[in-house]
């Protein structure tokens, strides 16, 4: 396969950034009543603002889905690339605007751009990078010669109280909290936010400025031994057998809060470090002679940074002590945009003037739906 290069980079963030204090006022009160749930869970995730696509006036959605993964796309004009050359286009998300047709095609449709294969890549945080994966191997092959990749998510739409009125009427308050809804949907409205990011790969690196060199990129699930874990649009049965919505009675998917996106937190606090870091990094450190000597940056996606700690002592245990300077994070002002985070993290870092021909770059994304992973190892070239 013949190399690959990052040469351009796209965000989109919707509207001004939301503060901690206007979040709920903004994406609105279940039952109509605040969460007691909120300062706890910001506290822990050290979130301190984020993105929605939701006026904070009207409480009405400003940006589909779509339009903000074409508003990033558009962006990558600004480092100089013409989008109506592109070759290929491959969209990550896991809160698309519609069940179908595909995510790609419709941010396809808004960007004019025809006559290309438009493919769409979902799940949960992973999406993005195997969007990225997609678009790496097209152009690696020799199939293309340039290639778009983009993640974005509209989790707003998602977490809204509208979300969960139904299920609100349905449930009993709990008396010693307060919560209108379960616990492991409401903590998630506390978490994640509003964002896109896209990347222009090219067989050819820029001659103007720098460019990345895409070394490797892994993906890779233990869906075969991991029970599910996060997941929106099934329901989990007492004998762990799951079961889709579109097998349940519309009333009783709306009732029992099927298509609100919710996460077993004991299993994921047991299980995401050792299963998406330690476990795969182990095995890729020999594969690639990875060591912390030879990582200029580490940019990790995680929920919260209350797993900060937790993935450094992780990468400790493996060997692979990398010194916290090197680590980069837009967690705490940008939220938590699931598959958008890893490339909103690499426009920053690229647009931010830090680098420097040869820093070599480690890419992190962990997905907890059944415990999915994903590194790309890049080089500033």
């Amino acid at each position: 396969m013949r190399d690959v290069y990052i040469t351009a980079f796209g965000a989109a963030l919707p509207n001004s950034p939301v503060d901690n204090e206007s979040m709920e006022r903004v994406i609105g009160y279940v039952g109509g009543q605040p969460s007691p749930l909120r300062t706890r869970i910001l506290d822990s995730n050290g979130i301190k603002s984020r993105y929605y696509a939701i006026d904070p006036v009207t409480r009405e959605f400003t940006h589909s889905n779509a339009e903000l993964t074409a508003e990033a796309i558009r962006n990558l004009e600004q480092d100089g690339v013409d989008i109506e050359s592109m070759q290929a286009l491959a969209c990550g998300t896991s809160t698309p605007d519609q069940l179908m047709p595909g995510h790609a095609l419709m941010t396809q449709g808004l960007l004019g751009v025809s006559d290309i294969p438009a493919v769409t890549t979902t799940g949960l945080c992973l999406a993005g990078l195997t969007a990225w994966e997609f678009a790496w191997l097209s152009v690696a092959s020799g199939r293309y010669n340039n290639a778009v990749a983009s993640a974005s998510e509209i989790y707003s739409a998602v977490m809204a109280a509208e979300t969960f009125s139904r299920e609100a009427e349905q449930t009993t308050i709990d008396p010693e909290i307060g919560l209108a809804i379960a616990f492991e949907r409401d903590f998630l409205r506390w978490m994640l936010s509003d964002g896109a990011g896209a990347i222009w790969l090219s067989s050819e690196p820029r001659t103007d400025e720098l460019s990345l060199r895409i070394d490797w990129l892994e993906t890779i699930s233990y869906a075969g031994e991991m029970p599910l874990c996060m997941h929106r649009g099934l329901k989990v049965n007492d004998d762990g057998s799951t079961t889709g919505w579109p097998q349940l009675p519309f009333d009783t998917a709306l009732n029992d809060g099927v298509f609100s996106l919710q996460q077993n937190v004991r299993l994921l606090n047991k299980n995401i470090v050792h299963y998406t870091l330690e476990k795969p990094l182990a095995k890729l450190m020999v594969k690639y002679g990875l060591s912390a000597d030879k990582i200029d940056y580490v940019l990790p996606h995680y929920s919260s940074m209350y797993f900060h700690d937790r993935t450094v002592a992780g990468l400790k245990r493996i060997g692979l002590d990398v010194d916290e300077s090197k680590w980069f994070t837009n967690l705490t002002y940008k939220g938590n945009t699931g598959s958008a985070s890893i490339l909103l993290m690499l426009e920053e870092l690229y647009h931010s003037g830090r680098l420097k021909e040869g820093d070599r770059i480690v890419c992190a994304v962990p997905e907890s739906g059944r415990f999915s992973t994903g590194f790309a190892h890049l080089t500033v070239v």
